[in-house]
């Protein structure tokens, strides 16, 4: 098994709680726009149908 190693002096000090930060913030708003997608069915069919399009543009590029 490959034992991980912090490396010293690699990066901010703040680094990971600016991350930690953005990526609570991009989690709460997902959270949020997926109530709002529960309650609206005609706004979760266009972003199904958005979704969709992203997921076909993705795999023809991969």
């Amino acid at each position: 098994m490959e034992e991980k190693k912090r490396l010293s002096g690699v990066g901010a000090q703040n680094e990971f709680r600016t991350t930690s930060s953005y990526s609570h913030t991009q989690l709460v708003t997902l959270i949020g726009d997926l109530d709002k997608l529960a309650q609206n069915k005609e706004a979760e069919r266009e972003y199904f149908a958005v979704l969709s399009q992203v997921n076909n543009f993705m795999d023809k590029n991969k």
